[in-house]
Parts: C-alpha cells; structure tokens; sequence
C-alpha cells in the first residue's frame, strides 16, 4: 500500500493534500478547455463559461477518488 501512495505522490507531485487532487485538477482544466471550443463554435457567451464550468468540475469530482 505504501508504494502504491507513493507513487501516486509522485504523479500528483508530492503534495501534502488528498492524493486525487492534482490528478482531478488536470481532468477539470481539460474537460473546461473542451467545454469552452464546443460552446464558443456553438456561439454560447463567453459569460456562461463558469456555470458550465462548475457543472462539469462536480462531476468529474464525484468520478475521481481521493480529490476533493
């Protein structure tokens, strides 16, 4: 068990916060990223990006173990 957390230390950078963190940080800024082309192509305002944003962030927060 010890070498599995310390290898996903590793991958999230050996921060001292929940393991799933950095991991949940980088699946938020793509899964953001993506909502962001599809709703400028579908002329959605600029606006409405950080609703949608927080939509999209609970839930890939309730797929991601361990984040918060």
């Amino acid at each position: 068990m010890d070498k599995l957390k310390g290898a996903v230390d590793s991958a999230v950078g050996g921060k001292s916060s929940q393991p799933g963190n950095g991991i949940e940080r980088s699946a938020d800024k793509a899964a953001n990223q993506q909502a962001d082309n599809l709703g400028a192509s579908a002329g959605v305002p600029a606006g409405q990006n950080d609703t949608i944003h927080k939509g999209l962030d609970s839930k890939i927060n309730e797929k991601i173990p361990g984040g918060n």
